[in-house]
């Protein structure tokens, strides 16, 4: 009997599910005329983009062909109808799923991003650029199914758009190291290979793991012992353009809430926090109704809901060396 009260139900559960494309809007015309193709490899164990939950009700998220490497290789044929260029370009999807997370009473759409570029010659791989990170909804756009699926296509976008202009490693990936593609690249930078961070100061993700400081600097400090920014001769570097500093054999990393020691283990740099010290509460834009006393209103109940939620479990949060983003899972 339950049984079959359960087949007379299927059928409004599973027609009851909404489905969300990821349209791609803007075309992707490689203007640089570098490149000939695009394809896609699709690693991804799971090839279902996943689902998400929106005032009650299940969105299924879905590519225009319902197939990730059709769907992005047909789209860059669509933008370059004669293509000039000489060289191939390969998407590596390794992982690209959305889902729902519940933050402070609210259900989010969020989705897990991991997507790199490689330039394809007699055989070999050369590094491009990737994604590897939690991907939020853009800042000003509707917290929406259709809000996520506007920031995906985005992100889609801007990032092939990127790889056309980057220069390639020169790094030669064989086909079958591909999968191992990250590993083979971090441990030959300078931050995993030298025993230490040289002293100094590191404007960008990029000079630290080169471990390369910029040269001549000096930090100053204020009264309290904290550095707020670093001087050579008339030139600054405010504390947050800094990337991080190194002094007397620690690290220190920048962070929307202040420095953050980094530290290191088997498994790459770290700083032992939670999402909220990166990434702090801003004031509810509601308050702008109300005018001067709504928004400092607005900014003590922030700075509240930050501290309180600062002191929540911390963890180690690692910083993706060949992005420099933070990789939010526990």
């Amino acid at each position: 009997m339950k049984f079959k009260y359960f087949l007379a139900l299927f059928p409004i559960m599973f027609f009851s599910q909404k489905t969300t494309v990821i349209k791609f809007y803007d075309p992707i015309k490689d203007n640089t005329k570098t490149f000939r193709t695009l394809s896609v490899i699709d690693n991804r164990e799971d090839k279902e983009l996943g689902t998400i939950t929106h005032k009650k009700e299940t969105y299924r998220f879905e590519f225009p062909d319902n197939d990730a490497k059709k769907s992005i290789d047909d789209w860059f044929v669509s933008s370059n109808k004669t293509p000039s260029g000489a060289n191939d370009m390969v998407v590596f999807l390794e992982d690209f799923r959305v889902f729902s997370e519940d933050v402070q009473n609210a259900t989010l759409p969020k989705a897990e991003v991991k997507i790199s570029s490689f330039v394809l010659k007699e055989g070999n791989y050369y590094y491009l650029d990737r994604i590897n990170k939690v991907v939020n909804i853009s800042p000003n756009v509707n917290k929406t199914p259709f809000g996520l699926s506007y920031t995906l296509s985005n992100l889609l976008h801007e990032f092939i758009k990127t790889s056309f202009k980057t220069k390639p490693s020169e790094l030669k990936i064989g086909g079958d190291q591909l999968a191992n593609y990250a590993d083979i690249i971090t441990s030959g930078l300078p931050a995993f290979k030298d025993t230490q961070i040289k002293d100094g100061v590191y404007p960008d993700y990029k000079s630290f793991f080169d471990n390369t400081p910029s040269e001549g600097y000096e930090l100053v400090k204020n009264s309290k012992g904290e550095v707020v920014r670093a001087k050579k001769g008339d030139e600054r570097i405010p504390a947050y353009k800094m990337f991080a500093y190194a002094e007397n054999g620690k690290i220190y990393h920048h962070a929307l809430s202040g420095f953050l020691e980094l530290m290191k283990d088997d498994k790459g740099f770290y700083v032992f926090t939670n999402y909220v010290t990166l990434f702090p509460v801003e004031a509810d834009s509601t308050y702008g109704m109300f005018g001067l006393i709504g928004g400092v209103a607005g900014a003590i109940d922030a700075n509240a809901k930050n501290k309180k939620l600062q002191k929540e479990e911390k963890y180690n949060i690692y910083i993706d060396p060949l992005t420099g983003d933070y990789i939010l899972r526990k």
